[in-house]
């Protein structure tokens, strides 16, 4: 009975986050609220060659980007800047040719 009782609730929980009512469901954002988080339409002024480069060149001083991407924030220009992953973080999930990874997918 008590484990009844459990399965049901953890059933019930799952299939309500899969939204069957209208009610739970949020709306998309408005242009709006985008705007008031990104601060009005995308300014691409600053996104200028100079300005890459001396980016590339202040992130260079702590590693090599493997990838930079420019967002807009309350209207401020921002860059993030991405560091390849290191030999060690990258070797285990390389797969060398496909029956390997084949051979793996069956043991377990």
């Amino acid at each position: 009975m008590i484990f009844g009782f459990f399965a049901c609730t953890w059933a019930f929980s799952g299939a309500l986050s899969l939204s069957p009512f209208a009610f739970l469901q949020t709306s998309p954002p408005t242009r709006a609220f985008r705007e008031a988080a990104s601060g009005g339409p995308l300014d691409l002024t600053p996104l200028t060659v100079e300005r890459i480069r001396a980016v590339v060149s202040a992130v260079g001083r702590s590693f090599r980007p493997k990838e930079i991407d420019f967002f807009q924030f309350l209207g401020e220009p921002y860059f993030i800047a991405y560091a390849p992953p290191a030999r060690s973080e990258h070797e285990p999930w390389r797969n060398a040719d496909i029956s390997s990874g084949e051979r793996a997918e069956h043991r377990s």
